[in-house]
């Protein structure tokens, strides 16, 4: 019996979740959330004029008023503040030193935030205020304790990202920065900070993220079940972790799961080609697209999975091996033992293991050890040519281009479609994501659904009932 892994595998572009009530510092409807950067806390700058220095005290507090005073002297300014994104605009309420609003680019660091002021200015208020003079139209504060209702706690800094993959127990991200970071169990080196790498039983957890390396030009990244695949902004490709089957794709492997030799724990680069464009990791196979809208893959291949026209045990790849000679494959999911694509016209294709009917070409469904329908090529899914998004599992999800969700496969309540399903008449879908039993998704209008198995509690909802259909989250719930 074959262990059974998989994986939820997210993108995002910053994406945030809030439960704000409307009226109380929330944003409706504009896309934007005020409090991209939590900025609440107590903060000092010490500024130096010609009397000597003043030590300015700031006071962002989390019902989003302010107050900053000075050392010396009853100067004190109140008003409001907003955060957009890395930029907070300051509003005044004070009839001592009325100041209009302002908006200041935030700047992060080691316990200190940098204000810099975007525009003109009234300098002689600012200077009072803010501490800020004529010739620097910056200020840079250090934080002192949490504010507001906090009382104390310590300022957090948010850990901000454009991309996150979750694996089986690790997770790996890039933050806005194009820096690489990984938190998680590492026993196969599957963070790839130089430890671990052991195999099972090298139980190296790591419970903070932290940076890989040094580099800041990481473009995308997917992590499986204990390997990680990513593509830097030069187009490169790198993998570390888990090699038994070659899912690295550097031309080594360990030939069986208990062999640890071809395992890496740094990021390690694959090949020479510089013209990678987007890759995803299963269970022990990756394959991935190059910009010249080729299809790659390697890895694990007993049934089919790479899409190269051999299954079988003696099948595996361990460098990437091109798939057929379309050259217009636009996007890629790969699951646990099966592999799903969308090319630039908008077809669906899948390969691989088909027990449950998540290949959804009508054939397959038996359940485990029914590999009847497995196909070792891409397989057209029907002749529908309005796909957007797909992502695949022990079942499938996907999006069409007309926001209607769709989805196959074997689903928790034992149900088996063979075929896309329509899933409800709404037409209003942006995201979709699949787990092991449940799936989570995003309306266009920021709402969120979920439905499936809930025996952890995975859909949210309090209670552990399975949904047979999509259910909204409230905050309330």
């Amino acid at each position: 019996m074959k262990k059974k892994v998989f994986l939820i595998i997210l993108s995002l572009a910053i994406i945030l979740f809030g439960c704000e009530e409307t009226g109380n510092g929330g944003s409706e409807g504009n896309g934007n959330n005020d409090t991209d950067f939590d900025i609440a806390g107590t903060y000092t700058s010490i500024q130096s004029t010609a009397s000597g220095s003043l030590t300015f005290t700031f006071v962002f507090k989390t019902d989003k008023t302010y107050e900053v005073t000075r050392s010396i002297g009853s100067t004190k300014d109140t008003g409001t503040w907003s955060v957009t994104g890395m930029e907070i605009t300051l509003t005044s309420t004070s009839s001592v030193i009325p100041i209009p609003a302002e908006t200041f680019t935030i700047t992060e660091g080691t316990n200190q935030v940098t204000l810099t002021l975007k525009g003109s200015a009234q300098v002689s208020n600012l200077f009072l205020t803010f501490g800020f003079t004529s010739a620097s139209l910056s200020v840079t504060l250090t934080k002192q304790s949490g504010g507001g209702e906090h009382g104390g706690e310590p300022v957090k800094t948010p850990f901000l990202v454009k991309q996150v993959s979750a694996g089986f127990v690790h997770t790996v991200a890039i933050k806005t920065d194009g820096t690489l970071w990984a938190w998680g169990r590492n026993e196969y080196g599957q963070l790839g900070d130089g430890t671990g790498g052991g195999g099972y039983g090298d139980h190296y957890v790591n419970k903070n993220p932290t940076q890989i390396g040094n580099d800041s030009n990481w473009a995308s990244v997917s992590s499986s079940y204990c390997h990680t695949v990513a593509i830097k902004t030069d187009g490169t490709l790198w993998a570390w972790g888990a090699n038994w089957h070659g899912q690295l794709g550097d031309g080594t492997d360990g030939g069986y799961a208990a062999d640890e030799s071809g395992n890496k724990n740094i990021p390690t680069k694959i090949g020479t080609d510089n013209n990678w464009a987007t890759v995803s990791a299963g269970e022990y196979h990756t394959v991935a697209i190059k910009k010249d809208g080729t299809l790659w893959a390697w890895g694990y291949n007993r049934w089919g999975q790479l899409g190269d026209g051999t299954s079988g045990y003696n099948s595996d790849k361990n460098i990437p091996t091109k798939i057929g000679t379309d050259n217009n494959w636009a996007s890629v999911s790969v699951g646990g033992y099966n592999t799903v694509a969308i090319k630039t016209d908008g077809t669906l294709w899948a390969w691989g293991a088909n027990e449950f009917g998540q290949l959804g070409d009508g054939s397959g469904g038996g359940g485990d050890g029914d590999h009847s329908g497995d196909k070792n090529i891409p397989t057209k899914i029907g002749t529908d040519n309005n796909w957007a998004s797909v992502l695949t599992g022990s079942y499938t999800v996907a999006i069409k281009t007309n926001g209607s969700l769709w989805a196959w496969g074997k689903l928790e309540d034992t149900t088996t479609n063979v075929n896309p399903t329509q899933i409800g008449t709404d037409t209003n879908w942006a995201f979709v994501s699949n787990g092991y039993s449940h799936s989570v998704a995003i309306k266009t209008d920021g709402s969120l659904w979920v439905w499936g198995g809930n025996y952890e509690g995975q859909l949210g909802l309090v209670d552990n009932d399975y949904r047979e259909e999509p259910t909204q989250v409230f905050c309330s719930e």
